[in-house]
């Protein structure tokens, strides 16, 4: 077990959190798959494949909307179902506490419990997150790179978007949000926090070689195949089949052509043979 720096694995009812999304510059997120990109001219006699694929894609959002609000009800009623133990157990304690409390401020007795005892959950699977990043790899990260990034949940979190997060700038944090009552937290939490200890020679290195874009979904790729390697629990694993596919299975093909070790060495530490190999690797797959 590696020893992980008490400045960072701070007590989530130490943290901050903030339930509004300010205006903050878009800099690395962990995104569901667009939808593909409409063609600028159409090829005679394509009309007609065009709109039974438009109908497709129009069931296929409808389905997907469907379920992803069967997810958040689903995670909902565990949390509320967990809390209703928690208040169950603990009611006739805190009644003993402060006997005045539920009939003078019914609303803080129990409502605001239950947002409080909801963020301190999610803080927690973050924070689990974050430690088992640390123990993965420790040898390879600067632990100051991501010092007490300021934790953020909510729900106008951009469509299509999971999470992002926002490198600090001249006196402020690191800033990780998340979308609201999220199925695979702990996963999509080892991601951004990999994105928080990436060394900016990788992210610099990659996309002058292979381009923005394609650097971009490289890099996307590798740090969502290392996020899913750390063994965190995902109660909804079926999610990850709209997170970055194309990118996911560029990004095994390089792990398996060039090993977890040069991966790790080029992302955390910005060792320059390491990124060049995964430089060749990609332009292998595309040769």
């Amino acid at each position: 077990m590696v020893s992980i720096p008490a400045s960072i694995t701070n007590s989530p009812l130490n943290r901050a959190i903030h339930h509004d999304r300010p205006d903050l510059p878009d800099i690395e997120h962990r995104a569901e798959a667009p939808a593909a990109a409409s063609r600028s001219a159409e090829a005679p006699g394509t009309a007609a494949v065009e709109n039974g694929s438009q109908r497709r894609t129009g069931v296929l959002r409808k389905m997907r909307y469907v379920w992803n609000n069967y997810r958040t009800v689903r995670i909902v009623t565990g949390l509320m179902a967990t809390y209703a133990a928690h208040m169950t157990l603990t009611l006739i304690p805190r009644i003993a506490k402060d006997p005045k409390g539920l009939r003078d401020n019914p609303k803080g007795f129990l409502v605001d419990g239950w947002l409080k005892f909801a963020d301190e959950a999610n803080l927690m699977t973050v924070d689990r997150a974050h430690n088992a990043v640390l123990e993965a790899f420790a040898p390879y990260a600067n632990q100051s790179a991501c010092n007490n990034p300021v934790i953020k949940f909510s729900s106008n979190i951009r469509e299509d978007n999971i999470a992002w997060y926002t490198p600090p700038a001249d006196n402020a944090p690191a800033i990780i949000e998340f979308r609201t009552y999220l199925p695979n937290l702990a996963v999509t939490s080892a991601h951004e926090y990999l994105h928080c200890y990436t060394n900016p020679a990788f992210a610099r290195r990659i996309d002058d070689a292979l381009g923005p874009m394609d650097g971009r979904g490289i890099r996307e790729g590798l740090t969502e195949v290392l996020a899913r390697s750390l063994g965190l629990p995902t109660p909804d694993p079926l999610e990850f089949k709209s997170i970055y596919p194309k990118q996911v299975k560029a990004a095994e093909a390089i792990l398996k052509d060039i090993g977890k070790d040069a991966v790790a060495r080029a992302m955390l530490r910005g060792d320059v043979d390491a990124i060049d190999k995964i430089i060749d690797a990609a332009r292998r797959q595309t040769a």
